[in-house]
């Protein structure tokens, strides 16, 4: 877990003890709010670490959504190497067979569950980003998914997630009166946007924070022995954004009828409710887990990946229902992908690089980057050449209009996510 402030944890800490109090579902994880400061020229300069020179045009109401594949996804058996014959060789009872894949080009294709995204991927609205990892990567869970999310390196640990520095010192986003920074819908983690001021909310579903929300405010305004007077100050002031959020939520499940009732199905319906609500937060968040497949992998990775498709694809179609899709960016990410050859269990092990996808409708589609080698391999894993910071400067230049940003000072040359068609 990356290191919180003590601001921060005690107002998720109070936020969960007096909801326990109440007996209700409450808003999980609440960060006090960021007192709001003019953007004059001279408080822009002095806030923003990450862009140089004229403040970039950020269009309204864009939304960034964030699907983790918890437990490090196989990208082999995602997106498969069907031409190349070790991939059968490695894998001689958990390869997909020819008949199964649906080729993306000569050398690629999708496993079948990933059927659903073909008509993202035709209007060039699905970029899919290959062999991403990052140098001496780490095959701990715990350690690999810290990395990704607060886009350290190896030996380098740092105490905020990366989109909580890039939302805390955008010329733009750090001084906007939102009602959210970021919201986190179902179980997952938050490292990618928590920090000691970003404003987070955490909820199962929207219906159930609402409640939640009221309850605790209500637990939080009754007189209290001095012994918690401190705690329920530090409560009302995270109760700023859930009143804000709860203005604008209503709960009522719009999109659920249109999405599959999965659990990714049912996160991503919360998403699109979120949206269609009028919520102003820049990050959503949501976790799909189960992917640590030592054991078996097809009886398992089948079925997730079917869920991925059909959830992705009926958000997209939920998007575009709204007219919203040109302002949605979806990316999907996993701590880590699985080694090239099965084990005796017939699953993967812990591996390094794996694919990305990048989908929406401001998105170049296509593949970016090169899909590694089979035959070249470090100690039994898959080489990367795309680095995911390279991902993440893409996504704060195309999307948040950073030219330029810590990434690219550190030197990750941003990759082009948007535009043209990639090859």
């Amino acid at each position: 877990m990356i290191g919180l402030s003590r601001r921060t944890f005690l107002a998720s800490g109070t936020a969960l003890t007096l909801a326990a109090c109440a007996g209700v579902e409450p808003p999980r994880s609440v960060a006090p709010p960021r007192a709001a400061a003019p953007a004059t020229p001279d408080a822009i300069e002095g806030a923003n670490k990450l862009a140089v020179g004229p403040a970039p045009r950020l269009p309204p109401g864009r939304t960034l959504v964030l699907v983790e594949l918890a437990g490090g996804n196989d990208g082999l058996n995602t997106l498969v190497p069907y031409a190349d014959p070790l991939y059968a060789k490695l894998r001689p009872r958990s390869a997909l067979a020819a008949d199964e894949i649906t080729p993306l080009n000569e050398q690629l294709g999708l496993h079948p569950g990933l059927v659903p995204l073909l008509p993202a991927w035709e209007k060039g609205e699905l970029a899919i980003v290959l062999g991403v990892g990052y140098p001496r990567p780490n095959l701990s869970h715990f350690r690999s998914i810290e990395i990704w999310e607060t886009a350290s390196d190896s030996e380098e640990f740092l105490q905020e997630g990366w989109l909580s520095r890039a939302i805390g010192t955008h010329p733009i986003l750090s001084h906007r009166s939102g009602d959210a920074d970021a919201i986190v819908i179902g179980d997952g983690s938050a490292g990618t946007i928590m920090g000691p001021t970003t404003r987070i909310a955490a909820m199962v579903d929207p219906r159930s924070y609402v409640l939640g929300a009221s309850q605790i405010r209500d637990v939080a305004d009754r007189p209290a022995s001095s012994a918690v007077t401190h705690l329920i100050r530090t409560q009302r002031d995270a109760a700023a954004t859930a009143d804000r959020l709860r203005a604008k939520i209503t709960g009522s499940g719009r999109y659920g009828r249109v999405l599959p009732g999965t659990v990714l199905g049912r996160r991503l319906a919360n998403v699109a409710d979120v949206i269609a609500d009028g919520v102003d937060v820049p990050v959503i968040k949501v976790t799909l887990p189960g992917f640590d497949h030592h054991i078996s992998l097809r009886p398992r990775h089948d079925p997730l990946m079917t869920q991925l498709g059909a959830a992705l694809a009926g958000f997209r179609s939920a998007m575009i229902d709204m007219g919203y899709w040109k302002n949605t960016l979806v990316v999907v990410f996993s701590e880590f992908g699985r080694r090239p050859a099965e084990n005796e269990s017939n699953g993967t092990d812990h591996g390094t690089a794996g694919p990305m996808f990048v989908t929406g409708g401001a998105v170049a589609g296509g593949f970016h980057g090169r899909q590694p080698s089979l035959e070249d391999l470090d100690f039994g894993n898959l080489k990367h050449h795309v680095d995911f910071r390279q991902v993440y400067a893409g996504v704060l230049k195309g999307w948040w209009g950073l030219e330029q940003s810590e990434f690219t000072r550190r030197g990750f040359a941003p990759l082009e996510l948007f535009g043209q068609r990639a090859s």
